[in-house]
């Protein structure tokens, strides 16, 4: 049923309130959660507090200074886009068992069967350990993302007035010191353009040529994608952001 259809049904005086639910339950807009979220393993801990918080932990932390809670899957069709879903299908299981952060345990690809598979390992820090974690992270980094699936077309941009290619499963990654500028354009005459100004100590950014993530802004916390200017989109979430790092390759 196409969009603009399912629409009309709703508001026409023919629907009846059976009718609606029916309609709801197999329209297109709930294929983006129609994730299976399952629990692997977890830990004996209770009574943890739900945390709004779910943050990526950086790879050069010892596993020893926080807790585990618990590993989960999400599981869903092999879409093109499909990452941020399932990365925010988990964090809602997450912080209801108490975990504040997470490590990427796997994702896969399965082609035979047109499923992608996201595990994280998801754990409980204490507020020491997670400044210690923030001031970890790198900083005046710019990374732009293209298609997620590396079967996926190639895109490309305009970098200070200079094209380049982002192949499909990889990322492009910029330097941006104090007082440097970095232009973005994309789509030509007719796309959207975007002027980023370094500032010193500043952290890192993250935006979207590929448009992921527009489908899911309902439920982000503030905002997963902060603006959308047609063709560029920035990812203000910076955990899924710097999953995506470590989920796709860099490109040249």
């Amino acid at each position: 049923m196409k969009i603009q259809t399912f629409i009309r049904m709703i508001f026409s005086r023919k629907c009846t309130p059976t009718i609606v639910l029916f309609l709801a339950l197999s329209n297109p807009f709930n294929a983006l959660h129609a994730q299976m979220v399952k629990i692997i393993s977890s830990s004996d801990l209770n009574n943890l507090p739900a945390s709004d918080l779910f943050t990526f932990l950086e790879p050069s932390l010892d596993t020893a200074t926080f807790v585990f809670v618990a590993s989960i899957q999400a599981k869903d069709r092999d879409r093109k886009e499909i990452i941020e879903s399932m990365y925010f299908a988990i964090r809602e299981q997450a912080i209801k068992l108490g975990a504040n952060s997470f490590r990427l345990n796997s994702f896969t690809r399965d082609t035979l069967d047109s499923e992608a598979f996201l595990v994280l390992d998801c754990y409980f820090a204490t507020d020491e350990i997670l400044n210690i974690n923030r001031s970890l992270r790198e900083v005046n980094a710019v990374f732009l993302f293209g298609e997620e699936r590396k079967d996926s077309k190639s895109m490309k941009v305009d970098v200070n007035k200079e094209e380049k290619e982002i192949k499909a499963g990889t990322y492009l990654k910029y330097v941006l010191n104090e007082n440097e500028e970095l232009l973005l354009s994309k789509g030509g005459v007719t796309g959207s353009s975007l002027l980023l100004k370094g500032e010193k100590e500043t952290k890192s950014t993250f935006y979207s040529l590929s448009g992921f993530g527009l489908g899911e802004l309902s439920r982000q916390p503030a905002n997963g994608i902060s603006f959308n200017s047609g063709r560029i989109n920035k990812i203000s979430n910076m955990s899924l952001g710097l999953l995506m790092v470590e989920l796709l390759q860099q490109g040249n």
